[in-house]
Order: C-alpha cells, then structure tokens, then sequence
C-alpha cells in the first residue's frame, strides 16, 4: 500500500510541476505579445478545435433527431405494443434533448459565417 501512496503523491508533484512550467510559459513577457497561449509541444487543449463549422457536421445530427421523431411518433400512434406511450416519451425526450443540440450547432454555424 505505502509504494502506491508514494508513486501517487509522486505523481501529483510532478502534476504541479507541469502546471507551473506551463503558466509560467504562456505567462506574456511584454503586453506587445498577442501570440496565442498553447501549453508546452505545441499541443492544444481538449475541446480546442482547429476547424470551423460546416454544413457537412449538420447532418448526422439532423438525421438523428429526424430518426427520434419518427421513432416518438412510431411508438406512440402507430405501435401495439403495451407500453408504447413509454417507448414513446422515452423517444421524444432523446428527440428534443437532440433537437436542442442540433439547434445550437445551426446557430453556432450562422453565428461564424456572419
């Protein structure tokens, strides 16, 4: 148990050690430096992305909320099954959590073309 305590707190000095480099590092030498801040290895964070929008990342997402409401609709009027009104909620909460996705990517996408 005591050699995993030391690799972890080892571990988490080590963690600081790289935060610090890297704050010390994007820290601007002169307010003249407009160079954007990327840690250390040219490597950018998680959730940066280098592409802009584009209508091609708008349709798996339109046919997926296309496909959750046909299922809503399919299930709830069109199903025999005993429990479709479940099946059917079930589907339109997957349909509007989507639909509300896909709206925020189109106004993503018509905010950066404008």
């Amino acid at each position: 148990m005591a050699k995993a305590r030391k690799r972890r707190q080892a571990a988490a000095k080590k963690r600081t050690i790289q935060s610090a480099t890297l704050t010390q590092a994007n820290s601007p030498q002169s307010p003249a430096s407009t160079t954007a801040m990327v840690p250390q290895g040219g490597q950018r964070r998680r959730g940066q992305s280098t592409q802009a929008p584009n209508m091609q990342s708008l349709f798996m997402p339109g046919l997926v909320v296309l496909g959750f409401w046909g299922l809503a609709f399919t299930f709830t009027f069109l199903s025999n099954e005993p429990n479709h009104v479940l099946f059917g909620g079930l589907s339109l909460l997957m349909a509007v959590g989507w639909t509300a996705s896909f709206v925020l990517r189109v106004r993503k996408l018509l905010r950066y073309r404008s």
